[in-house]
């Protein structure tokens, strides 16, 4: 018999799998996109292309990875990123797609 998945969204943030005709039981599901979707990765980027709109400097995005930079020259520049960063969260709140605080880093290059 051939395997069919597929998701079922019974509730907001909550999935399923079924195979065969079995139903797995519900997971909630804190962010992201299931990888087995056929059109997640297409609704992800629909999802978060206006998170550049958020951030007044630099921002890069690939896929599900978002970095935000900028030279620190004086205080001023700190605040300003740490307003992006607050902005980011605003988005992140707005949107419901939360940014996995274990693996955000900071690097200082200099």
């Amino acid at each position: 018999m051939r395997n069919k998945w597929h998701t079922r969204s019974t509730d907001y943030r909550k999935h399923r799998v079924s195979e065969n005709g079995g139903l797995s039981r519900l997971a909630e599901v804190l962010s992201g996109i299931l990888q087995i979707s056929v059109f997640g990765q297409l609704l992800f980027i629909q999802f978060v292309n206006d998170t550049p709109e958020a951030v007044h400097g630099y921002i890069q995005m690939f896929a599900d990875d978002t970095k935000v930079y900028r030279e620190m020259c004086s205080a001023t520049d700190q605040h300003h990123l740490q307003a992006n960063l607050d902005a980011l969260e605003r988005w992140s709140n707005e949107w419901l797609l939360r940014f996995s605080v274990d693996k955000c880093k900071v690097i200082h290059i200099g």
